[in-house]
C-alpha cells in the first residue's frame, strides 16, 4: 500500500527536570494544523476556520471546563494551554466552518452532525478533528495535525459536453446514502447510522478530481461521518436540468466502500452511457499501492508513502511538487536506454523529494533512474543504476539537464557506468552519501562517477564518499570537469590505480581541466595536486598513501610543528596530548583539523566554510591549552568536557555558538573571554568549572540555559540587557557569587536559577533595572533565599541610559 499525506505531525518537547518543578503551572504550546491540498479551491480545507479545543484527564474521566476555548485557525495556529507539570492530559481539537451543521458537547465528548436541509457539494460541511495525549514535563511545544472524520464521496463524469450537444444540459445533482450522526471525540467511535439525503445543489464548475485515465468533473461531493474501518453503503445520485429536479435521472450503486479520511470516487460517462459506474476508494491524503497511485500523485502533487514495493511499467512524469517517502521499499522497473535520459524511470519537471528506500532500473544497459529538469532532493535513498551488458553501456543513474539537485547524507548511488551527469546549467550540491561505480565489465570503458558538463553548470561537493572502481577503463575518473564550475569542500575520493594516464580522480585532458576549486577532502592520487585543481591558498598534504587538502596555514603549521602523521581517526588524540615527546599529530575529522601535541591542541577548519568542532578532545588528560582558529563557527557538544587539566582556551571572532556541556567539569579553567559574535551558549556549557572566577556574557546572547554556570567559582557576573531568560540551576551552587547585575528591563527566570545549597553563606546582591523586576525576582526567589539574597534597584535611575550606566558601575 501507499499513503499520500499532506503533512506529517511531529511532536517535540523539552526534557525538563521535574524534581523542583513538579506541580507548577506551565505553558504548553500546541501547533495545530489542518491538512490542505495545494492548488485546489474545492475540498481544500480552507472553510474550517473555527477551532474549538478542550482538555481532559489522562483517562478522560475528568473534563476541565475552564480550559475549553474557541479560536480562529487558517491552516495552522498555536494555542497555549496552562497545564501542570507531572500530569498527563488528553486534549481534543475540532475545526469547522462558522456555519457548519455540527454541535460539539465537550462534557459528553461527542460531536453530533445534522443532515437536516443538507445539500450536495457544501464546503461548509468540511471539518477536522484530533485528540492528543500530552505528558507535561515543563514549558514545551507540541504539534498535532487534524484529520477529517468523514468519508468524502465524489461523483464525477467526463461527458458534460456530449450530453449538452445531445440537448441535455445538467445543472444540479443530489445524493442519498447512509452515514452516522455522532462521533465520540476521545474513543473515535461513531454511532447512529441513518439514511441521509443531500438535496439538489448546483454542479461545481471548473473542479475536477483525477483518476487513472484522466480527470472527471464533479457532479457532487459530500462528507459522510463514518467509522475508521471500511464499510459499504448504497449510493443513489440524481441529476437534473434545474434546481427543481426537471428532467431528472437517477442511478443507484450498491456496496460502495466508504471509510473515514478516505475518498470514494464514483465516476464514468454517467450522462451518456448505461455502462456500470466505476468505483474506487482512496485515502483522502493517501493512495493505494500500485503504479496508478504514483502516476496520480505525480500529476496532482503532495506526499506519497509506500507500504510495499512498486513496479513501474510507465515513466513516472512528475508535474507538480511531490515528496515520495519510499519508507524502506523499492520502486523498480525495466527501462531501456532512450538516449540522454529520454526513457528514464522517473522524470522530474517540478520539485521532487525522495527519501528512505530504493530506486532500481533492472534493465541491462538501461536508461537513467531519474532524469531531472526541475528541483530534485535525494535524502537517504539508494539508487541502483542499470547494470552493464556485454556490449554497450547504461545511462548515468541520475541525469540533470538544468534544474537543481541536492543530495543529503545517507544517500547511496551505485552504478556500473556513472552516478550523476549534469549539464545545460544544472546546479548539483552533494552534502554527503556514497557514490560508487562498480567494476562489473571486462570491456574497456570510459566512465565517470560525476560528469559535469557545460560552462553554465555548477557542482558543489561538501562531503561524501566517491569511488571509481573500473580497473581497465580508458579515460575513467571520479570527477570529469567538462567545463562546469566545480567547488569541493570535503569528501573522500578514490580511483582504483590504473596505468592509463587519462584515468585519475580528476580527468585533466581534452581541455576538461578548469575550473575546479578544491578546498578540502582526501584523495588517493596526485591529480588533486595538478594545476587548476587546488583552490588558491590551499595545499595537498601527502601521508599514508593519501592526499589531504588543507588551508596553507594548516598545512604549513603541520610542517612547522613536525607533524608525524595525518589520519582520519581521532582515537589517538588523547595519546598525542598526553605524550611528552615533542612531536605533533594532525587529525582530520568532519573537515576539522586537530594538531595535537603534549598539552596543546590547535583546532582549525580544513575547509573554507565555517565548520562545527566535535567532541573528539573530550576527557583528554594532559591538555592545558586549546586554541580554536578563525573559521570555526560552532564548538559543539562536549568538545572539552572533563578535560580536567585545561587552563586556557582561545576563541576566534568567527564563533557563534558554544554547545551544551562543552567545558563541563574543566576544573582548572580559570578565565574565559567569549567573543562578541557568540549568540548561543548551551546547557551546562561551563557547569562544574570550579576554578572559573570570571566570564563575560556577549550582548548577542538572549538565554542563559539550564546549568550553564552551575557550581563555578564566579564572584560576580554581569548579565547584559539582551538576556531575557535565566534557566533552571543556571547559577546553582556558585558559593562565591556575591554580586549579580541584570541589565535587562524585563526578563524571566526560574525559581531555582540562583539556588545555593550551601546557603545562607555567602550573601548575594542582585541588581535589577526597576521596581517591577525587583518584585518579580523576590517572588521567584522565595522567603528562604531572601534571607541571604538582596534584590536592589540602583538609585537615581530615570532613563534606560542611566540604568545601563548605574548597573555597569
Amino acid at each position: 500500500m501507499l499513503a499520500i499525506v499532506a503533512m506529517v505531525a511531529t511532536s517535540c518537547q523539552q526534557d525538563t527536570d521535574l524534581g523542583v518543578n513538579a506541580g507548577e503551572t506551565v505553558t504548553v504550546s500546541v501547533n495545530v494544523e489542518t491538512p490542505s491540498i495545494a492548488g485546489r479551491s474545492f475540498s481544500d480545507g480552507a472553510t474550517a476556520t473555527v477551532l474549538q479545543y478542550a482538555v481532559y484527564s489522562a483517562d478522560g474521566s475528568q473534563y476541565f471546563q475552564d480550559l475549553t476555548k474557541t479560536t480562529t485557525i487558517n491552516g495552522s495556529t498555536t494555542v497555549d494551554l496552562q497545564l501542570v507539570t507531572g500530569n498527563t492530559y488528553q486534549v481534543v481539537f475540532w475545526a469547522a466552518a462558522e456555519e457548519a451543521p455540527y454541535s460539539v458537547d465537550f462534557a459528553t465528548k461527542t460531536m453530533t452532525v445534522s443532515y437536516t436541509n443538507a445539500v450536495s457539494s457544501d464546503e461548509n460541511r468540511d471539518a477536522f478533528y484530533a485528540h492528543k495525549t500530552i505528558e507535561v514535563k515543563g514549558a514545551q511545544t507540541e504539534t498535532i495535525e487534524l484529520r477529517r472524520p468523514f468519508a468524502q464521496l465524489n461523483i464525477g463524469t467526463n461527458d458534460y459536453a456530449e450530453a449538452t450537444s445531445a440537448g441535455y444540459t445538467v445543472s444540479h445533482a443530489k445524493v442519498a446514502t447512509q452515514a452516522y450522526t455522532t462521533l465520540n471525540l476521545l474513543s473515535d467511535t461513531v454511532d447512529g447510522l441513518t439514511n441521509v439525503e443531500f438535496g439538489y445543489a448546483a454542479i461545481p464548475t471548473g473542479e475536477t478530481f483525477p483518476v487513472v485515465g484522466g480527470d472527471y468533473e464533479y457532479m457532487a461531493m459530500n462528507y459522510l461521518l463514518m467509522a475508521k474501518e471500511q464499510e459499504t453503503v448504497e449510493v443513489e445520485f440524481t441529476y437534473a436540468t434545474d434546481e427543481d429536479g426537471a428532467n431528472s435521472k437517477t442511478r443507484t450503486v450498491g456496496s460502495v466502500p466508504v471509510q473515514r479520511n478516505y475518498r470514494t470516487n464514483l465516476y464514468g460517462a454517467l450522462l451518456t452511457s448505461n455502462v456500470a459506474v466505476n468505483v474506487e476508494i482512496k485515502p483522502e491524503y493517501n493512495e493505494p499501492a500500485h503504479e496508478a497511485a504514483l502516476q496520480t500523485a505525480a500529476t496532482v502533487g503532495g506526499e506519497i508513502t509506500l507500504t510495499e514495493d512498486v513496479a513501474l511499467e510507465g515513466v513516472l512524469n512528475v508535474q507538480r511538487p511531490l515528496t515520495i517517502n519510499l519508507n524502506g521499499h523499492t520502486i523498480n522497473g525495466t527501462f531501456t536506454k532512450g538516449g540522454d535520459g529520454a526513457n528514464a524511470m522517473i522524470k522530474n519537471n517540478a520539485t521532487l523529494t525522495i527519501v528512505g528506500g530504493t530506486i532500481k532500473n533492472t534493465t541491462e544497459n538501461g536508461d537513467a533512474a531519474i532524469y531531472n529538469t526541475g528541483n530534485l532532493v535525494l535524502d537517504g535513498v539508494k539508487i541502483e543504476g542499470a547494470p552493464i551488458g556485454t556490449t554497450g553501456y547504461p545511462e548515468y543513474a541520475v541525469y540533470s539537464v538544468g534544474g537543481t539537485v541536492v543530495v543529503e547524507e545517507g544517500t547511496e548511488i551505485v552504478t556500473d557506468r556513472g552516478v550523476i551527469r549534469l549539464e545545460n546549467g544544472a546546479d548539483v550540491t552533494i552534502n554527503g552519501g556514497s557514490f560508487v561505480v562498480n567494476n562489473n565489465t571486462t570491456a574497456t570503458l570510459t566512465s565517470h562517477v560525476i560528469y559535469a558538463k557545460g560552462s553554465a553548470s555548477k557542482l558543489t561537493i561538501n562531503g561524501g564518499d566517491f569511488a571509481q572502481n573500473i580497473d581497465n577503463g580508458g579515460g575513467t575518473s571520479v570527477i570529469c570537469p567538462a567545463g562546469a564550475t566545480i567547488n569541493i569542500y570535503g569528501g573522500n575520493f578514490y580511483h582504483v590505480p590504473v596505468a592509463d594516464f587519462q584515468s585519475k580522480i580528476f580527468q585533466n585532458y581534452m581541455g576538461y581541466g578548469a575550473p575546479v576549486d578544491v578546498y578540502g577532502g582526501t584523495y588517493n592520487d596526485d591529480s588533486v595536486t595538478k594545476s587548476g585543481n587546488l583552490a588558491a591558498g590551499f595545499k595537498a598534504v601527502s601521508a599514508g598513501g593519501r592526499y589531504y587538502v588543507l588551508p596553507e596555514v594548516v598545512a604549513d603549521a603541520a610542517t612547522a610543528e613536525n607533524v608525524t602523521a595525518v589520519t582520519e581517526s581521532t582515537a589517538d588524540v588523547a595519546t598525542a596530548l598526553a605524550t611528552n615527546n615533542g612531536e605533533a599529530t594532525m587529525f582530520l575529522w568532519n573537515d576539522v583539523a586537530y594538531i595535537a601535541k603534549y598539552g596543546e591542541v590547535v583546532i582549525t577548519s580544513s575547509a573554507d566554510e565555517a565548520t562545527t568542532v566535535r567532541g573528539v578532545v573530550e576527557g583528554a588528560s594532559g591538555l592545558t591549552t586549546a586554541t580554536v582558529a578563525e573559521g570555526i563557527e560552532v564548538v559543539g557538544n562536549r568538545t572539552f568536557r572533563k578535560c580536567v587539566t585545561l587552563e586556557t582556551v582561545t576563541f576566534p571572532n568567527s564563533l557563534t555558538e558554544i554547545g551544551p556541556a562543552v567545558f563541563q567539569s574543566c576544573s582548572k579553567l580559570a578565565n574565559v573571554t567569549i567573543p562578541a559574535s557568540v549568540a548561543t551558549i548551551g546547557e551546562g556549557a561551563f557547569a562544574e568549572c570550579t576554578s572559573l572566577t570570571s566570564i563575560n556574557i556577549p550582548e548577542a546572547v538572549t538565554r542563559l540555559e539550564k546549568d550553564v554556570l552551575r557550581n563555578t567559582g564566579l564572584t560576580s557576573i554581569e548579565i547584559p540587557a539582551s538576556v531575557t531568560y535565566i534557566g533552571h540551576y543556571a547559577f546553582r551552587d556558585c558559593e562565591s557569587l556575591t554580586e549579580v547585575k541584570i541589565l535587562a528591563p524585563e526578563f524571566t527566570m526560574e525559581s531555582d536559577s540562583f539556588l545555593n545549597a550551601a546557603a545562607p553563606f555567602p550573601s548575594m546582591t542582585i541588581y535589577v533595572a526597576n521596581a517591577e523586576m525587583k518584585a518579580y525576582v523576590e517572588s521567584k526567589l522565595g522567603a528562604h533565599a531572601l534571607t541571604y539574597t538582596k534584590v536592589i534597584v540602583p538609585n537615581t535611575v530615570s532613563t534606560s541610559t542611566e540604568l545601563q550606566t548605574a548597573l555597569k558601575m
